[in-house]
């Protein structure tokens, strides 16, 4: 049973059991239980949303559980061309490493784009987590020096606002 995406859940699911008993050939089973969760992985997506041109990054924080003990091995991302990542460990409390993984927007576009972001570990539990990321680079916004020197008008600058990604905790 596939329950990646499910820790932390409920999950139910039916099977079906064939036998070469002639009065029961096939048996409906309900296998369910509580998934747990291998790692805390925050936040669980990554939207990268910013202005072309400007700085727009982002951090995971991944954590083992202590019950399932792994190291990270390396992360690369599916797609590739949108996003630089690099890893860094991070002294968390005494036998709870921690590792952060931070995701630096490249497209210098306006556009969307969409990846995932791959973690190997050394699990035999799972050898491999994944993190969706989401890019949305819009067009710079013209200030309001810029639509006086377009209209011809003289006017104070308008207060300039920058997008800063926000990521969960």
């Amino acid at each position: 049973m596939i329950t990646q995406g499910y820790g932390g859940q409920d999950l139910a699911k039916v099977v079906t059991i064939e036998s070469n008993d002639p009065q029961r050939p096939e048996t409906a089973l309900k296998v369910s239980g509580k998934v747990e969760n291998f790692a805390s992985i925050k936040p669980d997506r990554v939207q990268l949303n910013g202005t072309a041109g400007s700085q727009v990054s982002s951090s995971v924080v991944v954590t083992p559980r202590p019950e399932y003990p792994f190291k990270v091995t390396s992360v690369q991302l599916q797609r590739g061309g949108d996003v630089r990542i690099s890893i860094e460990p991070k002294a968390g409390q005494p036998g709870k490493p921690e590792y952060v993984v931070t995701l630096d927007n490249l497209r210098k576009e306006p556009g969307r784009y969409y990846d995932n972001l791959l973690i190997r570990t050394d699990s035999k539990v799972s050898s491999e987590l994944r993190v969706a990321i989401y890019g949305n680079i819009s067009k710079p916004t013209e200030t309001g020096q810029d639509k006086a020197a377009t209209s011809g008008e003289t006017s104070k600058p308008e207060k300039e606002t920058s997008l800063t990604p926000h990521s969960p905790s």
